[in-house]
């Protein structure tokens, strides 16, 4: 636990498998010699050594120093750490380790109520956890790095049905190629009409924007969402220029980035479509007060008896239609 002296509100806290390299990285950091790579890092490059005091909370295991981490978090509630969940980013195949691990995060799961956050997330380390063990007893060839997962969904009722502990697994499981696996992904496609393949757990909202063709052309508008490891929105851009100007960054250099990679600093890239098409509002010429709205001017024309170019002289010139005022706003006063 990283304490500010000069504002004891600001605390960090994190883990580390060697902390004098970790202790070294940080007053590098504060000589201005070393780039910052993470908000926490942006602040301490931003003070002195002895503007901080270092509490160590546990020495264990590094699948239990984890456990741990996730926990003191929790409890301290540290302000300048970017996220409060803990990330089971780990390399370990002695199954003592990871059953006294998913010991310690069912203990501590107990000391919270049910459905919150913070038992939730517990219960989703222990379900992992339970995993990597399973996949240890049934199959030890093609255990690796549970922090590569790949999750099957249904895409019928967004339910997970398999978490394979592995990109290896996966090709093995659904027996097919690596571009055929990444294309599914890169592109959110449904795999085989039914399934969803992913790298990080996904909401039903973003579960449904998937679909059986590639809906990204190449010069289509897209919206840019960047999602943590959870599946949570964390930045979110109307394209990848003000993407590139918001990072600071040639948006060639950008758009190569995500292309190869699909992720960025961290988080992974989802695209959404961008409709050129803009909203209708319908009002009452009267009352002014809002009837309805649909997506576009294709699907107002499909519901209220109104030709197309009718509608877009109705919402240039602001004029009434057989009782009806049609706007592209959702608070127009006329």
């Amino acid at each position: 636990m990283l304490i500010n002296n000069l504002n004891p509100l600001r605390v960090y806290i994190g883990s580390s498998l060697n902390m004098g390299r970790r202790f070294k990285e940080y007053y590098l950091l504060t000589l201005g010699l070393r780039k910052v790579k993470s908000i926490s890092e942006k602040e301490i490059a931003n003070t002195k050594p002895n503007h901080w005091s270092v509490i160590i909370l546990s020495f264990n295991l590094p699948i239990l120093t984890l456990i741990e981490e996730q926990f003191a978090i929790f409890i301290w509630q540290p302000t300048i750490n970017r996220t409060r969940k803990v990330l089971l980013n780990f390399n370990v195949d002695k199954i003592q380790y990871i059953k006294s691990a998913i010991n310690l995060a069912m203990l501590y799961r107990k000391d919270f109520p049910k459905e919150s956050i913070q038992y939730i997330q517990f219960k989703k380390m222990s379900a992992q956890l339970k995993f990597k063990l399973k996949a240890i007893e049934l199959k030890p060839s093609i255990v690796g790095n549970i922090g590569m997962p790949v999750f099957l969904y249904n895409y019928n009722n967004n339910e997970l049905i398999l978490i394979y502990n592995s990109i290896k697994a996966a090709l093995q499981g659904l027996q097919i190629s690596y571009d055929i696996l990444m294309k599914h992904i890169n592109q959110n496609l449904i795999f085989n009409e039914d399934y969803i393949i992913s790298l990080f757990p996904l909401k039903k909202d973003i579960i449904k924007n998937y679909n059986k063709k590639p809906l990204i052309k190449k010069g289509m508008q897209t919206y840019i969402n960047l999602l943590d490891s959870f599946g949570n929105i964390v930045h979110s851009f109307d394209s990848l220029r003000i993407m590139a100007k918001f990072f600071n960054m040639e948006l060639k250099t950008l758009r190569l980035m995500i292309e190869k990679n699909k992720t960025f600093k961290g988080y992974t890239v989802f695209t959404l479509p961008k409709s050129r098409s803009l909203p209708v509002y319908v009002y009452d010429a009267k009352t002014l007060k809002q009837l309805n709205s649909y997506v576009s001017i294709n699907e107002t024309i499909k519901s209220v008896p109104i030709k197309f170019y009718t509608l877009k002289n109705c919402i240039e010139f602001r004029v009434e239609h057989k009782g009806f005022l049609f706007s592209h706003s959702d608070n127009d006063k006329f």
